[in-house]
Protein backbone atom coordinates (compact mmCIF):
# COMPACT_ATOMS: atom_id res chain seq x y z
CA UNK A 1 0.00 0.00 0.00
CA UNK A 2 1.29 3.54 -0.61
CA UNK A 3 0.27 6.59 0.32
CA UNK A 4 -0.83 9.39 -2.46
CA UNK A 5 -1.27 12.59 -2.21
CA UNK A 6 -3.36 15.65 -3.95
CA UNK A 7 -2.65 19.03 -2.96
CA UNK A 8 -5.59 21.50 -1.81
CA UNK A 9 -5.48 25.28 -1.09
CA UNK A 10 -4.24 24.60 2.18
CA UNK A 11 -3.80 20.77 3.25
CA UNK A 12 -2.38 18.15 1.10
CA UNK A 13 -4.79 15.08 1.91
CA UNK A 14 -3.69 11.89 1.89
CA UNK A 15 -5.49 8.37 0.46
CA UNK A 16 -4.79 4.68 0.10
CA UNK A 17 -4.12 3.64 -3.18
CA UNK A 18 -2.87 0.19 -3.91
CA UNK A 19 0.95 0.07 -5.27
CA UNK A 20 3.13 -2.96 -6.84
CA UNK A 21 4.45 -5.06 -4.29
CA UNK A 22 6.93 -2.98 -2.69
CA UNK A 23 6.98 -4.48 0.98
CA UNK A 24 6.80 -1.37 2.81
CA UNK A 25 5.46 -0.91 6.60
CA UNK A 26 6.38 2.83 6.73
CA UNK A 27 7.02 5.60 4.50
CA UNK A 28 8.81 9.24 5.05
CA UNK A 29 6.96 12.24 3.25
CA UNK A 30 8.95 15.30 2.43
CA UNK A 31 7.28 17.98 1.48
CA UNK A 32 9.25 20.99 -0.44
CA UNK A 33 7.76 24.03 0.19
CA UNK A 34 8.03 27.48 -2.72
CA UNK A 35 10.86 28.89 -0.60
CA UNK A 36 12.60 25.26 -0.68
CA UNK A 37 11.86 24.96 3.25
CA UNK A 38 10.89 20.65 3.86
CA UNK A 39 8.48 19.44 6.23
CA UNK A 40 9.19 15.98 7.02
CA UNK A 41 6.57 13.57 7.83
CA UNK A 42 6.64 9.69 9.11
CA UNK A 43 3.95 7.69 8.16
CA UNK A 44 2.92 3.67 9.41
CA UNK A 45 1.81 2.26 6.24
CA UNK A 46 -1.21 1.06 5.80
CA UNK A 47 -2.67 4.55 7.01
CA UNK A 48 -5.69 5.58 7.58
CA UNK A 49 -7.64 6.85 4.65
CA UNK A 50 -8.58 10.22 6.02
CA UNK A 51 -5.03 11.03 6.95
CA UNK A 52 -3.97 14.85 6.47
CA UNK A 53 -0.29 16.37 7.24
CA UNK A 54 -0.64 20.20 6.26
CA UNK A 55 0.99 21.90 3.58
CA UNK A 56 3.88 24.29 4.80
CA UNK A 57 3.32 27.40 2.38
CA UNK A 58 -0.35 26.76 0.89
CA UNK A 59 1.30 25.04 -1.63
CA UNK A 60 3.65 22.05 -2.23
CA UNK A 61 6.32 22.90 -5.17
CA UNK A 62 7.40 18.98 -4.71
CA UNK A 63 6.56 15.97 -2.96
CA UNK A 64 8.62 12.68 -2.44
CA UNK A 65 7.40 9.68 -0.96
CA UNK A 66 9.82 7.08 0.63
CA UNK A 67 9.51 3.55 1.32
CA UNK A 68 10.71 0.98 3.81
CA UNK A 69 10.77 -2.15 4.61
CA UNK A 70 10.47 -2.34 8.19
CA UNK A 71 8.25 -0.09 10.91
CA UNK A 72 8.77 3.14 12.04
CA UNK A 73 10.50 2.27 15.10
CA UNK A 74 13.42 0.45 13.64
CA UNK A 75 13.78 4.25 11.89
CA UNK A 76 13.97 5.76 15.16
CA UNK A 77 10.58 7.69 14.22
CA UNK A 78 7.21 8.05 15.55
CA UNK A 79 4.27 8.78 13.04
CA UNK A 80 3.33 12.44 12.20
CA UNK A 81 5.45 15.74 11.51
CA UNK A 82 9.05 15.18 12.23
CA UNK A 83 10.29 17.88 14.22
CA UNK A 84 13.63 20.37 12.60
CA UNK A 85 16.97 20.47 13.72
CA UNK A 86 18.49 16.74 13.80
CA UNK A 87 21.67 15.52 12.18
CA UNK A 88 20.73 12.44 10.26
CA UNK A 89 19.84 12.14 6.52
CA UNK A 90 17.13 10.76 5.32
CA UNK A 91 18.06 7.01 5.07
CA UNK A 92 18.18 5.05 1.62
CA UNK A 93 14.66 3.71 0.72
CA UNK A 94 13.20 0.58 -0.82
CA UNK A 95 11.87 2.93 -3.12
CA UNK A 96 10.91 6.29 -3.48
CA UNK A 97 8.18 8.27 -5.80
CA UNK A 98 7.90 12.17 -6.64
CA UNK A 99 4.25 13.55 -7.18
CA UNK A 100 3.58 15.21 -10.83
CA UNK A 101 1.53 18.07 -11.55
CA UNK A 102 -1.17 16.12 -12.39
CA UNK A 103 -1.16 14.05 -9.21
CA UNK A 104 0.12 11.12 -10.40
CA UNK A 105 3.39 9.60 -8.97
CA UNK A 106 6.20 8.52 -11.23
CA UNK A 107 10.07 6.57 -9.59
CA UNK A 108 12.11 9.91 -8.71
CA UNK A 109 15.38 10.73 -10.05
CA UNK A 110 18.16 10.96 -8.25
CA UNK A 111 15.34 11.87 -4.46
CA UNK A 112 17.74 11.69 -1.80
CA UNK A 113 19.81 14.42 -3.33
CA UNK A 114 16.52 16.50 -3.91
CA UNK A 115 16.01 16.30 -0.02
CA UNK A 116 19.39 16.25 1.51
CA UNK A 117 18.95 19.35 3.26
CA UNK A 118 16.46 17.38 5.47
CA UNK A 119 17.63 15.99 8.93
CA UNK A 120 15.60 13.40 11.20
CA UNK A 121 16.22 14.09 15.14
CA UNK A 122 19.21 12.10 16.38
CA UNK A 123 23.14 11.95 15.73
CA UNK A 124 24.15 11.10 12.34
CA UNK A 125 25.22 7.13 12.40
CA UNK A 126 28.39 6.28 10.41
CA UNK A 127 27.20 4.85 7.09
CA UNK A 128 31.16 2.53 6.98
CA UNK A 129 29.08 -0.03 7.99
CA UNK A 130 31.31 -3.87 6.53
CA UNK A 131 30.13 -5.55 3.29
CA UNK A 132 30.14 -8.94 3.04
CA UNK A 133 32.72 -10.49 0.34
CA UNK A 134 33.08 -13.35 -1.48
CA UNK A 135 34.65 -14.47 -4.69
CA UNK A 136 34.09 -17.13 -7.18
CA UNK A 137 36.09 -17.80 -10.53
CA UNK A 138 34.76 -18.69 -13.66
CA UNK A 139 36.30 -21.95 -14.45
CA UNK A 140 38.16 -21.93 -18.10
CA UNK A 141 38.45 -18.54 -18.69
CA UNK A 142 42.13 -18.49 -17.68
CA UNK A 143 42.64 -17.34 -21.38
CA UNK A 144 39.40 -15.25 -22.34
CA UNK A 145 38.60 -11.89 -20.59
CA UNK A 146 35.19 -10.07 -19.92
CA UNK A 147 33.95 -8.12 -22.54
CA UNK A 148 30.42 -7.58 -21.00
CA UNK A 149 28.21 -7.79 -18.27
CA UNK A 150 24.81 -7.15 -17.01
CA UNK A 151 22.92 -7.54 -13.55
CA UNK A 152 19.59 -9.42 -13.87
CA UNK A 153 17.93 -9.10 -10.49
CA UNK A 154 20.28 -10.46 -8.29
CA UNK A 155 22.03 -12.52 -10.98
CA UNK A 156 24.57 -11.36 -13.17
CA UNK A 157 25.52 -12.42 -16.87
CA UNK A 158 28.69 -12.11 -18.03
CA UNK A 159 30.08 -12.46 -21.79
CA UNK A 160 33.77 -13.09 -22.28
CA UNK A 161 35.60 -12.20 -25.81
CA UNK A 162 35.21 -15.82 -27.61
CA UNK A 163 31.44 -15.76 -27.64
CA UNK A 164 31.00 -17.61 -24.44
CA UNK A 165 28.61 -16.23 -21.58
CA UNK A 166 28.30 -17.61 -17.79
CA UNK A 167 24.99 -16.51 -15.66
CA UNK A 168 26.39 -15.76 -12.20
CA UNK A 169 23.49 -17.06 -10.04
CA UNK A 170 22.92 -15.12 -6.57
CA UNK A 171 22.07 -16.91 -3.14
CA UNK A 172 23.50 -18.26 0.17
CA UNK A 173 26.82 -19.14 -2.26
CA UNK A 174 27.09 -18.08 -5.83
CA UNK A 175 26.95 -20.34 -8.64
CA UNK A 176 28.63 -20.17 -12.01
CA UNK A 177 27.25 -22.07 -15.09
CA UNK A 178 27.32 -21.54 -18.99
CA UNK A 179 24.22 -19.95 -20.85
CA UNK A 180 23.21 -20.51 -24.23
CA UNK A 181 22.67 -17.51 -25.85
CA UNK A 182 21.75 -19.13 -29.33
CA UNK A 183 24.63 -16.72 -30.72
CA UNK A 184 28.61 -17.62 -30.69
CA UNK A 185 29.47 -13.64 -31.65
CA UNK A 186 31.08 -12.11 -29.20
CA UNK A 187 29.36 -9.30 -27.58
CA UNK A 188 31.07 -6.10 -26.18
CA UNK A 189 28.26 -3.97 -23.79
CA UNK A 190 25.05 -5.48 -22.34
CA UNK A 191 22.36 -2.91 -21.70
CA UNK A 192 18.85 -4.04 -19.80
CA UNK A 193 15.76 -2.50 -20.98
CA UNK A 194 13.17 -1.33 -18.23
CA UNK A 195 10.79 -4.13 -20.01
CA UNK A 196 13.19 -6.72 -19.32
CA UNK A 197 14.39 -6.91 -23.04
CA UNK A 198 18.39 -7.18 -22.71
CA UNK A 199 20.39 -5.08 -25.57
CA UNK A 200 23.75 -6.45 -26.68
CA UNK A 201 26.14 -4.37 -29.23
CA UNK A 202 29.18 -7.06 -30.93
CA UNK A 203 32.35 -6.23 -32.29
CA UNK A 204 31.05 -5.53 -35.99
CA UNK A 205 28.22 -2.86 -34.98
CA UNK A 206 25.35 -5.39 -34.78
CA UNK A 207 22.92 -5.35 -32.15
CA UNK A 208 21.41 -8.00 -30.65
CA UNK A 209 18.00 -8.67 -27.69
CA UNK A 210 16.40 -10.79 -26.20
CA UNK A 211 16.69 -12.56 -22.65
CA UNK A 212 18.39 -15.31 -21.25
CA UNK A 213 16.24 -17.68 -21.29
CA UNK A 214 14.76 -16.99 -24.71
CA UNK A 215 18.80 -16.38 -26.21
CA UNK A 216 19.57 -13.28 -28.42
CA UNK A 217 18.49 -12.09 -32.12
CA UNK A 218 19.40 -9.84 -34.09
CA UNK A 219 18.44 -6.10 -33.93
CA UNK A 220 18.79 -3.15 -36.17
CA UNK A 221 22.15 -2.71 -36.80
CA UNK A 222 24.45 0.59 -35.68
CA UNK A 223 24.98 3.23 -37.97
CA UNK A 224 29.34 2.85 -37.18
CA UNK A 225 30.03 -0.67 -38.56
CA UNK A 226 33.60 0.11 -37.58
CA UNK A 227 35.48 -2.77 -36.18
CA UNK A 228 34.39 -1.52 -32.40
CA UNK A 229 36.63 -3.25 -29.09
CA UNK A 230 34.05 -1.66 -26.77
CA UNK A 231 30.54 0.21 -26.40
CA UNK A 232 28.54 1.44 -23.75
CA UNK A 233 24.66 2.23 -23.44
CA UNK A 234 22.61 4.17 -21.34
CA UNK A 235 18.83 5.10 -21.65
CA UNK A 236 15.29 4.71 -20.20
CA UNK A 237 12.32 3.54 -22.25
CA UNK A 238 12.59 4.00 -25.53
CA UNK A 239 14.98 6.82 -25.81
CA UNK A 240 18.58 4.91 -25.69
CA UNK A 241 21.97 6.20 -26.93
CA UNK A 242 24.94 4.86 -27.53
CA UNK A 243 28.94 5.39 -27.34
CA UNK A 244 31.16 3.20 -29.44
CA UNK A 245 35.13 3.20 -28.97
CA UNK A 246 34.87 4.34 -32.55
CA UNK A 247 33.84 7.65 -31.83
CA UNK A 248 30.16 7.17 -32.54
CA UNK A 249 27.38 8.69 -30.58
CA UNK A 250 24.61 7.03 -31.70
CA UNK A 251 20.57 7.27 -30.53
CA UNK A 252 17.67 4.75 -31.11
CA UNK A 253 15.00 6.94 -33.23
CA UNK A 254 11.62 5.37 -34.83
CA UNK A 255 13.29 1.75 -34.36
CA UNK A 256 16.23 2.68 -36.15
CA UNK A 257 19.99 3.63 -34.86
CA UNK A 258 20.97 7.18 -35.75
CA UNK A 259 24.21 8.92 -35.46
CA UNK A 260 24.07 12.14 -33.66
CA UNK A 261 27.68 13.48 -33.90
CA UNK A 262 28.85 13.96 -37.40
CA UNK A 263 33.02 14.43 -35.67
CA UNK A 264 35.84 12.44 -36.10
CA UNK A 265 36.36 12.04 -32.94
CA UNK A 266 39.18 9.70 -32.91
CA UNK A 267 40.07 6.26 -30.63
CA UNK A 268 37.91 6.69 -27.44
CA UNK A 269 39.90 5.49 -24.82
CA UNK A 270 37.78 4.73 -22.11
CA UNK A 271 34.66 6.26 -22.95
CA UNK A 272 31.01 5.91 -21.25
CA UNK A 273 27.53 7.49 -22.02
CA UNK A 274 24.66 8.80 -19.56
CA UNK A 275 21.30 9.38 -19.99
CA UNK A 276 20.17 12.82 -19.21
CA UNK A 277 16.74 13.11 -20.31
CA UNK A 278 14.70 11.94 -23.60
CA UNK A 279 16.39 13.86 -25.69
CA UNK A 280 19.44 14.47 -23.88
CA UNK A 281 22.81 12.69 -22.91
CA UNK A 282 26.52 13.21 -22.05
CA UNK A 283 29.30 11.11 -23.74
CA UNK A 284 32.76 11.14 -22.14
CA UNK A 285 36.21 9.49 -23.11
CA UNK A 286 37.51 11.67 -25.44
CA UNK A 287 41.36 11.97 -24.03
CA UNK A 288 41.45 15.52 -23.16
CA UNK A 289 39.21 16.47 -20.61
CA UNK A 290 36.23 17.53 -23.07
CA UNK A 291 32.86 15.70 -22.98
CA UNK A 292 29.84 15.85 -25.88
CA UNK A 293 27.37 17.25 -24.52
CA UNK A 294 23.51 16.34 -26.92
CA UNK A 295 20.62 18.00 -26.57
CA UNK A 296 17.11 18.69 -28.89
CA UNK A 297 19.25 17.62 -31.63
CA UNK A 298 22.53 19.14 -31.23
CA UNK A 299 25.80 17.80 -30.48
CA UNK A 300 28.68 20.30 -28.58
CA UNK A 301 32.21 19.15 -27.41
CA UNK A 302 32.35 21.17 -24.47
CA UNK A 303 35.65 21.43 -21.60
CA UNK A 304 34.61 20.58 -18.01
CA UNK A 305 37.60 22.49 -16.96
CA UNK A 306 39.73 19.87 -15.49
CA UNK A 307 43.47 19.99 -15.63
CA UNK A 308 45.57 19.40 -18.17
CA UNK A 309 46.86 16.37 -16.83
CA UNK A 310 43.10 15.09 -16.07
CA UNK A 311 40.52 13.27 -18.29
CA UNK A 312 37.38 11.48 -17.58
CA UNK A 313 37.66 7.93 -17.07
CA UNK A 314 33.97 6.54 -16.38
CA UNK A 315 30.74 7.94 -16.24
CA UNK A 316 27.44 6.34 -14.63
CA UNK A 317 23.78 7.08 -14.26
CA UNK A 318 22.93 6.05 -10.92
CA UNK A 319 19.28 6.14 -9.70
CA UNK A 320 19.01 7.93 -6.53
CA UNK A 321 22.00 9.75 -6.79
CA UNK A 322 22.16 10.99 -10.74
CA UNK A 323 25.05 11.40 -13.35
CA UNK A 324 28.61 11.30 -11.63
CA UNK A 325 31.95 10.52 -13.45
CA UNK A 326 35.18 9.76 -12.25
CA UNK A 327 38.34 11.26 -13.39
CA UNK A 328 41.98 9.84 -14.20
CA UNK A 329 43.17 11.84 -11.57
CA UNK A 330 41.25 10.16 -8.83
CA UNK A 331 38.45 13.31 -8.62
CA UNK A 332 34.48 12.91 -8.27
CA UNK A 333 32.07 14.84 -10.60
CA UNK A 334 28.64 15.33 -10.96
CA UNK A 335 26.67 16.64 -13.76
CA UNK A 336 24.76 20.03 -12.50
CA UNK A 337 22.04 20.42 -14.93
CA UNK A 338 24.77 22.22 -17.30
CA UNK A 339 27.82 21.04 -16.44
CA UNK A 340 30.31 19.87 -13.73
CA UNK A 341 30.79 19.97 -10.24
CA UNK A 342 33.85 18.34 -8.07
CA UNK A 343 31.59 16.71 -5.22
CA UNK A 344 34.89 15.74 -3.49
CA UNK A 345 37.84 18.20 -3.04
CA UNK A 346 40.70 15.23 -2.86
CA UNK A 347 41.41 12.16 -5.40
CA UNK A 348 40.63 9.34 -3.56
CA UNK A 349 42.07 6.77 -5.61
CA UNK A 350 44.11 7.32 -9.27
CA UNK A 351 42.06 5.82 -12.30
CA UNK A 352 38.47 6.21 -11.24
CA UNK A 353 37.46 3.77 -13.63
CA UNK A 354 34.31 1.79 -12.31
CA UNK A 355 31.09 3.51 -10.61
CA UNK A 356 27.95 2.26 -9.50
CA UNK A 357 25.32 3.08 -6.67
CA UNK A 358 24.66 0.72 -3.37
CA UNK A 359 21.32 1.93 -1.35
CA UNK A 360 22.34 5.99 -1.85
CA UNK A 361 26.28 5.66 -1.57
CA UNK A 362 28.16 5.93 -4.79
CA UNK A 363 30.46 3.07 -5.17
CA UNK A 364 33.84 3.61 -7.49
CA UNK A 365 37.39 2.13 -7.39
CA UNK A 366 40.55 2.73 -9.41
CA UNK A 367 43.85 1.05 -11.09
CA UNK A 368 44.18 -1.06 -7.53
CA UNK A 369 41.69 -3.22 -6.21
CA UNK A 370 40.44 -1.16 -3.26
CA UNK A 371 36.90 0.36 -3.64
CA UNK A 372 35.44 3.62 -1.39
CA UNK A 373 32.07 4.32 -0.75
CA UNK A 374 30.84 7.65 -0.70
CA UNK A 375 27.38 9.16 1.02
CA UNK A 376 25.68 11.03 -0.47
CA UNK A 377 23.42 12.42 1.93
CA UNK A 378 25.91 12.91 5.16
CA UNK A 379 29.45 13.37 2.71
CA UNK A 380 30.62 10.54 4.61
CA UNK A 381 33.61 8.94 2.70
CA UNK A 382 34.39 5.05 3.71
CA UNK A 383 37.02 2.96 2.41
CA UNK A 384 39.36 1.91 0.96
CA UNK A 385 37.41 -1.66 1.32
CA UNK A 386 40.06 -4.67 -0.31
CA UNK A 387 37.82 -5.83 -2.98
CA UNK A 388 39.94 -7.43 -5.82
CA UNK A 389 43.61 -8.85 -6.28
CA UNK A 390 43.67 -5.95 -9.20
CA UNK A 391 41.87 -3.30 -10.50
CA UNK A 392 38.24 -4.23 -10.90
CA UNK A 393 36.76 -3.92 -14.69
CA UNK A 394 33.17 -4.15 -14.39
CA UNK A 395 31.03 -2.69 -11.37
CA UNK A 396 26.87 -4.06 -11.30
CA UNK A 397 24.59 -3.05 -8.55
CA UNK A 398 21.79 -4.99 -7.30
CA UNK A 399 19.22 -5.20 -4.19
CA UNK A 400 21.38 -4.64 -1.23
CA UNK A 401 24.48 -5.61 -2.95
CA UNK A 402 27.09 -5.35 -5.98
CA UNK A 403 29.08 -7.57 -8.12
CA UNK A 404 32.29 -7.10 -9.47
CA UNK A 405 34.76 -8.34 -12.51
CA UNK A 406 38.47 -8.51 -12.08
CA UNK A 407 41.74 -10.48 -13.03
CA UNK A 408 44.81 -11.20 -11.07
CA UNK A 409 47.38 -9.04 -12.56
CA UNK A 410 49.71 -12.06 -13.21
CA UNK A 411 47.35 -13.61 -16.35
CA UNK A 412 47.11 -16.87 -16.71
CA UNK A 413 44.05 -16.74 -14.03
CA UNK A 414 40.24 -17.33 -14.67
CA UNK A 415 38.08 -14.10 -14.62
CA UNK A 416 37.22 -13.90 -10.59
CA UNK A 417 33.11 -12.57 -9.82
CA UNK A 418 33.09 -11.02 -6.89
CA UNK A 419 30.13 -9.87 -4.65
CA UNK A 420 29.55 -7.12 -1.60
CA UNK A 421 26.35 -7.56 0.05
CA UNK A 422 25.20 -5.43 2.86
CA UNK A 423 25.15 -7.32 6.19
CA UNK A 424 22.12 -8.75 7.78
CA UNK A 425 19.79 -5.96 9.71
CA UNK A 426 21.67 -3.21 8.17
CA UNK A 427 19.18 -0.47 7.22
CA UNK A 428 15.81 -1.44 6.22
CA UNK A 429 15.69 -0.04 2.99
CA UNK A 430 16.71 -1.79 -0.45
Amino acid sequence: MLATLGASACRIEASILDAPAQDARSAILAVVGASDDIQIHAIDLPTPDDLRVPDPDGAARDLYLFGYACALDALALTEGRVPPGGARPIPPPRFARQRQGDGTWIAATAPLAAVATAKLPGEAPSDCTPLDVDTETIPGTSEESASAVAAIGEDLLVATNIGRAFLVTGGARMTIAPVDLSTTTPQIAYFLRDDGDLLAITPDGKTLHGSVESGLVEGPPLVSRDPIDDAWIDGVGDSLFVFTAAGSLEKLVDGAWRRLDGMDLGRIRRGGVAWLGPDEAVATGLGDGTYLHYSSGRVRRLSAELTPADDFEAVARLPSIGVVAGTHQGFILKWNGGGWDRIQTQPVSPQLRVITELDGQMVFGGSGGGLWRKVVASGELCGPMTFAASGVQYLKAFRGGFYGISRDRGGNQPIAVTRALRQPGDGCGP
